[in-house]
């Protein structure tokens, strides 16, 4: 989790980890993006593409927010950090 912490921290200054206690499941607060949950999904899905769930699927005050299950391989989540941040970079620049 430190790993993904301090790759979002440092490359993705507008999204905010928000921890579940124990788990290795953490959601992504991408509020300060100003994204429909329809364009925060769509960029997460089809543009960072690091397989992660919209957060409203989990209930209410889920919106702006999306899950990602950090309990895999570190070079998955390697791969995943360096799409969601070649994708922000990206979205911030357009």
């Amino acid at each position: 989790m430190t790993f993904v912490r301090n790759e979002i921290e440092i490359h993705c200054p507008l999204i905010s980890i928000v921890y579940g206690g124990a788990s290795y499941l953490l959601f992504l607060n991408a509020e300060k993006m100003a994204l429909s949950e329809t364009q925060l999904s769509d960029f997460f899905v089809h543009e960072a593409r690091p397989g992660l769930s919209p957060g409203s699927q989990y209930g209410p005050g889920g919106e702006g927010h999306m899950r990602l299950n950090v309990g895999c391989p570190r070079a998955l989540l390697v791969e995943a950090m360096n799409r969601l941040k070649a994708a922000y970079q990206k979205r911030l620049n357009a």
